[in-house]
Formats: structure tokens, sequence, C-alpha cells
């Protein structure tokens, strides 16, 4: 087979797993959103308004409502000692709600968050590389030199041209940085309403497999000879990068991903999580010596709850 035509064959299985990768993960978290995440917040909601109403009292000017028309109640009026007198399973119900963790939701929504980031990351240096490296221009479509190493013949990219650029733009980079930043809000969303922390967990690794799409399409739809041109078809390393070092500047770059996740999740669970809007902090004081007695417990008999 030609060189041409290798590369042709490359070009066309690309686009049609990025057509593929696009549309399935489009399906999948317009689903989520409309049918897992929509009644995860409406269920914790429900049970965050009942208990606002049992701690702060029945009477009126304890409360004020929010903007969706849920009740909160104001600081001076709350009552910790009215939490004995809830049901077990209103306790447990609250108890669950990952804001009265920030510590354990905080970091499984950081693992989240680098996992979305590493995605945008690797956007980023794949857009640096074909497409704003001006060293790589070229009239043609694509600029190909078939070189040998080890006795296996080596297809290197030097340049795109400016409709190959495009096409890696339209239909590689912006679904992939789109579909990442909608997985964000929606997988940070989904997480801060799971009424449970075995299936906070279990959430986060679900989203990990969406996120993941493209990967097993790859892996399943991609025939064995078209991955193995695929292995042996690399990116030229420009003149710039030739000469990249490791130095206390890259180090810093790379820590700003870390740095920024963390500021992202602090932001999203203090400032504008929209799970639990006017979230009163008033969880936490109540369930953290109940949860060390109810599933701690080792004097008490079994199926006994305080």
């Amino acid at each position: 087979m030609t060189t041409f035509a290798v590369i042709a064959t490359i070009i066309v299985t690309i686009v049609i797993i990025a057509i593929i990768t696009v549309i399935t993960t489009v399906i999948v978290t317009i689903i989520i959103r409309l049918f897992v995440s929509a009644k995860s917040v409406w269920r914790i909601r429900e049970v965050y308004d009942a208990y606002e109403m049992h701690m702060y009292g029945q009477e009126s000017g304890r409360h004020f409502t929010t903007t969706k028309g849920y009740r909160r109640g104001f600081p001076e009026f709350f009552q910790a000692d009215l939490f004995h007198t809830l049901d077990a399973e209103t306790k447990e119900s609250v108890c669950s709600i990952p804001l009265s963790r920030p510590d354990f939701a905080g970091l499984i929504l950081f693992i989240w968050t680098l996992t979305c980031i590493g995605e945008l990351r690797a956007s980023a240096e794949l857009f640096q590389r074909l497409v704003w490296n001006t060293g790589r221009a070229t009239e043609r479509f694509v600029n190909v030199e078939l070189l040998s190493t080890s006795g296996h013949p080596v297809f290197v990219l030097q340049g795109f041209g400016r409709s190959a650029k495009a096409l890696v733009v339209s239909l590689i980079l912006i679904p992939r940085v789109v579909i990442t930043c909608v997985l964000l809000e929606l997988g940070s969303r989904w997480l801060l309403a799971t009424d449970d922390f075995e299936s906070l967990m279990l959430n986060g690794v679900a989203l990990a497999f969406i996120k993941d799409m493209k990967d097993l399409v790859y892996s399943t739809l991609v025939s064995t000879h078209d991955k193995r041109e695929l292995e042996l078809t690399q990116i030229a390393l420009s003149d710039a990068e030739k000469r990249q070092r490791t130095t206390i500047q890259s180090l810093c770059k790379a820590t700003c991903w870390g740095i920024l996740a963390v500021i992202f999740v602090w932001s999203y669970i203090f400032c504008f999580q929209p799970v639990l809007p006017d979230y009163q902090w008033d969880v936490h004081r109540v369930c953290g010596s109940w949860m060390m007695r109810h599933y701690f417990k080792e004097n008490d008999a079994p199926g006994v709850s305080k």
C-alpha cells in the first residue's frame, strides 16, 4: 500500500472514530442529565428542605425561600437537639449528603476534575503541535515523510495544510474540549447530588467510563491493521520542541494545572455549586457524632441506632 493510501486510511479512520465518539458521548450525556442527575438533584433538595424545616422549627420568620423555592433556616434559630427527634431513615439520608463531608466530597471531585483537566491539557498540547505551530505549514493536505526505524517503516507527519488543520480543529479539538467541559459541569453536579457515599465512588467511576468513551470506540471498532498503522505514525518534533529541556519553568507550568483543579473544586463547593443553593453548612455539626456512633459502634446491638 502506498504512503498516500495509508495516510488516507488513517485520516478516514480518525474522522469516523471522532464522529461516533461525539454522537455516543452526547447521547449518553443528555440521558444522564435528564434521567439521572436531575432526579438525584431533586431528591437531595427535598431531603435538605425537610431537614431545614425540622431543625429550625416550624414557626414563621425562621426560614427564607431560595430562588428554587426551597426553604432555608436563619442561623440564629438552629436547634441541634432537634436532630435526635428525626427518624433513623431521615438521619441516614441527611447525613449522606456529600456536602455534609466537604473533605471527602472535595477529594472525589478533585480526582474527577484532574481527569477532565488532563483531557483539556492534552487538547491544548495537540492544538499547539498540529495547528498553532507555524513551522509545520504546508501547501499539501498533509506532509508525510516515510522513515525506517529498526527495520520498520514509520510515517512521520511533518506538516499540515489549512484544510487538515480545519479538520483537526472542527472534528477533534472543539468537540473534545466542549464535551470535556460539559462532562466536568455535569459530573460535578451529579457527584454533589449523590445521596450515598458508596454511590459517590461508583458515580465517579461511571463518569470516567463516559470520558474514556473514545478509547472504547477505538479499541472495539478499529481493525488491528489500522491500529498497527496508527502506531507507526508519529508527529515530527519542531525545532523548539527539540530544544526543550526539563526546567523549573516547565515544572511550574505543569503544576499550574493541579492548582487550577484545586481552585475549581474549592470554588465549586463553597461558591457556585447549584445542587443545594444557599446551603447552610449545618449538617456536619450534628451528623459527625451520629455517624461515629451509628457506623462505628462497638457495644450497641445490631440494628440499634441512636
